[in-house]
């Protein structure tokens, strides 16, 4: 039943390759799993990596068509182009889970047609009474069904009296009607057998909120996706997926003129090598004398302030949009993360890390006796420290020029040895 649950999985993407293409981009950065850990499907984490589980009785059985397939395919994509691995809104303990997975399918639902989705799926007019607004996020449907399982009973009781006390027939109608649509909301609510809602797996989700490295993760996935896409196809996406991935560009595009500030920055620094080359002539001596090119180096170490005030924020993101900026210029770098020591060490690239190691303290002096170290390996141009600053004041020099960039609200006070940029 594997084997054929993954023939099945492989043709219903192969489906959204031709039909919608972002999808299938999508799911081939995912590890694709058959297994009975899932009772339908879901996707969630695994040693850190995106996955898709797929219960193959469920995929082979219960899906009546090659149709339902692909609709459910493109509801977990849906999950995680909208966070919505991490299922936490506000703090962990006051969060109703279930709820949270109703708000979650609520908001991947209206995106997965054409396809048809499982009998009982939840959609906006499965709560006729809320009128909920179209294209809202997991915390506006959370929230409204939220309010609504703690008015249920007093509404009931509300509409009951009132139609006790009518004796209009239309006005009794309407009220009968109005009953049975909060009841049945009632038993939706309250996770009742009798409601008959279909739901995907969410129990491979994190319990954890979602933090910047986290996003980050699936907005590489995202991005991946659509550079994947041909022009044609994208010209074709549905406008919101257009404005999503445009906003996660946004976020993550450069503040810093990374071309001009590393000119200024390395200008007295960079090593040169002359090199002959055939493409032009000597000036000198005329052709065929081959001419000469100045190649230029620069190798750059970059000091990552991993401390629980820069990993808890919007800020590791952006600080690596800034380190893939400088990376693209054509310099070598070499990232060393750092709290109140050095935890991990490694040379970039172009590839953001799923995650950074810190969250302590913040320490100068750790990054800088590295450096002394890591020198002794060859030479070093540079060192750009991308930080808050909110650190004691530094003991120990770098052994190059130094560059500290801070963050927007950040400070400069104890950036010694050398000058500062603020991302702002």
């Amino acid at each position: 039943m594997i084997a054929k649950a993954e023939d099945e999985l492989s043709k219903a993407i192969i489906k959204l390759m031709l039909e919608e293409p972002f999808y299938a981009h999508f799911l081939g950065q995912v590890t694709r799993i058959i297994t009975t850990d899932v009772s339908t499907a879901a996707v969630g984490l695994k040693d850190k990596n995106l996955c898709l589980f797929v219960n193959p009785d469920f995929f082979l059985k219960s899906l009546k068509s090659p149709e339902e397939r692909i609709a459910i395919l493109k509801h977990e994509v849906l999950h995680l182009v909208f966070y919505h691995l991490y299922r936490f809104i506000g703090e962990k303990n006051s969060n109703n889970a279930y709820l949270n997975n109703l708000a979650a399918d609520l908001v991947v639902n209206q995106y997965v047609d054409p396809w048809p989705l499982p009998e009982g799926a939840v959609l906006l007019n499965t709560f006729p009474r809320l009128e909920l607004e179209p294209e809202e996020d997991l915390a506006y449907y959370y929230e409204k069904l939220i309010e609504a399982k703690s008015s249920c009973n007093q509404k009931l009781e509300e509409l009951s009296s009132k139609l006790e006390e009518s004796t209009d027939a239309a006005q009794k109608e309407e009220l009968d009607n109005e009953i049975e649509d909060w009841e049945k909301m009632r038993e939706i609510l309250e996770e009742n057998d009798n409601s008959k809602i279909w739901t995907d797996d969410h129990s491979k989700w994190s319990e954890d909120p979602l933090d910047e490295i986290s996003r980050q993760q699936i907005d590489n996935v995202v991005t991946k996706a659509k550079d994947r896409m041909q022009p044609k196809d994208w010209n074709g996406a549905p406008g919101w997926l257009k404005d999503h991935i445009d906003g996660i560009e946004a976020r993550r595009k450069p503040k810093v003129d990374w071309k001009r500030s590393l000119r200024i920055f390395a200008c007295n620094a960079s090593r040169t090598k002359i090199k002959g080359t055939m493409k032009r002539h000597s000036k000198r001596f005329g052709a065929p004398n081959p001419g000469v090119r100045i190649k230029r180096f620069q190798k750059l170490a970059i000091i990552v302030d991993t401390s629980g005030s820069m990993v808890s924020d919007d800020i590791v993101s952006s600080l690596f949009a800034e380190i893939h900026a400088i990376w693209k210029t054509g310099a070598q770098v070499h990232i060393i993360e750092c709290d109140s020591t050095v935890h991990r060490t490694y040379d970039y690239s172009g590839v953001t890390p799923q995650f950074v190691e810190g969250g302590g303290g913040n320490d100068c002096d750790p990054a800088f006796e590295y450096l002394w170290e890591y020198r002794k390996r060859g030479l070093i141009d540079g060192c750009l420290f991308l930080t808050d600053g909110w650190f004691d004041k530094p003991t120990i020099k770098p052994p190059c020029k130094l560059l500290w960039l801070i963050t927007e609200y950040g400070t400069d006070e104890y950036t010694e040895f050398g000058s500062s940029v603020f991302l702002n």
